[in-house]
């Protein structure tokens, strides 16, 4: 995938979906959703379907670069697996005949769309978006307006009430959980992907902060304890107990771990997506082999 990209959106996303589709055919490709407005969400997936590990991005819809870097990750393992070479010093395809991992690269493409060019890429929601934001740079919402990672059931009511106690009662930029768990298309198919396959493990990536959030896991704390000390170790990268900020407490990490019993991250980090990448490259071929 290029990196000189002055403005990475949607159509830029598409395209580089549909590329690797025609370079590399042995991966697997699918639209697991479609937004309000009506645009995909991608899954990529590579190895053994029933013991994948599972990667999203972009659930903030501002967050074009964790989006970036998934992507070009997916890219790197597809070449290696081609060429039969290593990336992060692992022989990857080798590792995909016992393991696989399937890639959300954009949950929230709505959000992306609307942070990169305002109300009119909301569709039918444009009059939505016009009334509740000035600035849709600062657009984390899908495209009515729900705050994704607050509209998972783990912890819906606690997360909904105090986003009332701070004013936040209807549909805006953030901070929105929605009137019921999983009234959005995106939510729903990253919860269709969990029990679809049997995902072993999950990670958020996301960018503008430097750290790792690791939900308590109460059943296999010792494979997520050892693993949340890997991560912190390949990345340099700290862990932390709760999500920064007020109404962020729960999410989709939240919710797997709930409902699977089964380790989930939040991996946060600053930089241009070349960067996060250099940076993170070691710590997703892991996530892949744990």
């Amino acid at each position: 995938m290029q990196q000189n990209i002055k403005v990475f959106d949607y159509a830029q996303l598409r395209r580089t979906v549909y590329d690797y589709k025609e370079r590399y055919p042995f991966a697997s490709y699918c639209v697991c959703a479609r937004s309000w407005s009506g645009r995909a969400l991608f899954s990529l997936s590579l190895g053994n379907r029933q013991s994948s590990a599972l990667f999203v991005a972009g659930i903030k819809g501002g967050d074009v670069t964790s989006v970036r870097v998934l992507l070009r990750f997916f890219e790197q393992l597809c070449s290696c697996v081609e060429e039969k070479t290593e990336v992060a010093g692992i022989r990857i395809g080798e590792v995909f005949k016992e393991k696989g991992v399937v890639i959300v690269p954009c949950v929230n493409p709505d959000g992306m769309e609307i942070s990169i060019r305002g109300a009119v890429a909301a569709g039918s929601y444009a009059g939505l978006v016009e009334r509740v934001c000035g600035d849709t740079s600062l657009w984390y919402a899908n495209a009515r307006g729900v705050d994704l990672n607050l509209n998972f059931s783990s912890g819906f009511n606690h997360s909904k009430k105090a986003a009332e106690g701070c004013g936040y009662t209807a549909p805006g930029p953030y901070f929105y959980a929605g009137k019921v768990p999983e009234s959005e298309p995106e939510t729903r198919a990253l919860s269709r992907l969990c029990r679809s396959r049997d995902v072993r493990h999950t990670l958020t990536v996301e960018s503008g902060a430097d750290y790792i959030y690791a939900p308590v896991c109460r059943n296999g704390s010792e494979r997520a304890e050892m693993m949340t000390r890997i991560l912190e170790l390949s990345a340099g990268m700290k862990r932390i107990k709760e999500q920064p900020g007020p109404l962020v407490r729960h999410s989709f990490a939240d919710w797997f771990v709930e409902n699977y019993k089964r380790p989930s991250f939040v991996l946060n980090a600053n930089g241009s997506a070349q960067e996060l990448y250099e940076r993170l490259e070691e710590m997703l071929v892991l996530s892949i082999i744990m």
